[in-house]
């Protein structure tokens, strides 16, 4: 028989993955955010100047891949988070994951029954 599914907090540590390597402690998550916080400001200072130089185009480029990086490291540390200690929920439709379809939205009205429009 299949052993049943353990709690986050049950399990081995080696079977975990620990965040620490992306982010060590919440200050860092907090320098983290500071960071992308002020380099969004930034890009504003580069509005209209990309072609003045190849120095101003590096300097921005440089900005960005560092900016791909730190939102890159936040989303793996986001979602890993989320993730810790999901169990299997039964399903539901109000639980669905994807979109629910056309069945969900009021039927579309024809062009007769949206009254008559003055087309002069």
């Amino acid at each position: 028989m299949a052993e049943a599914l353990k709690k986050r907090s049950e399990m081995d540590p080696q079977f975990q993955w620990d965040l620490r390597d992306l982010i060590p402690t919440e200050k860092a998550l907090e320098e983290l955010f500071s960071e992308l916080e002020s380099g969004i400001g930034r890009y504003e200072g580069f509005k209209g100047r990309l072609g003045e130089d190849a120095a101003v185009l590096k300097e921005y480029l440089d900005h960005d891949v560092a900016m791909d990086l730190k939102f890159s490291r936040l989303l793996a540390y986001a979602i890993q988070k989320r993730d810790e200690d999901t169990l299997p929920r039964p399903f539901y439709p109000g639980r669905s994951f994807f979109y629910p379809g056309p069945w969900r939205h009021p039927p579309l009205q024809s062009r007769s029954s949206l009254g008559s429009r003055n087309r002069s």
